[in-house]
């Protein structure tokens, strides 16, 4: 299983994901705390909180943003 974490964690960014890692990246520069998913999915323009909940575990898995509070969403933190 590590093996396949390490791989897709090498994967490079789609434009979408880095779109998302740039909006919760300025949010928590100007909050100094994570958005919630409601403010992700306004932000980057979905429809639904459970395409920003995808993306965010897809930067989670590629090791580009963390949870300081398991699961928490206000405790996002970008990874450097």
């Amino acid at each position: 299983m590590e093996a396949i974490d390490e791989v897709v964690s090498a994967e490079p960014l789609t434009e979408s994901q880095k779109n998302a890692l740039d909006f919760i990246a300025a949010f928590i520069g100007q909050y100094t705390y994570g958005p919630t998913t409601e403010e992700i999915a306004e932000g980057l323009g979905y429809a639904s909180t459970n395409s920003a909940r995808k993306i965010v575990a897809t930067l989670v898995t590629k090791n580009k943003l963390r949870f300081a509070i398991e699961g928490t969403y206000r405790s996002l933190r970008v990874v450097e």
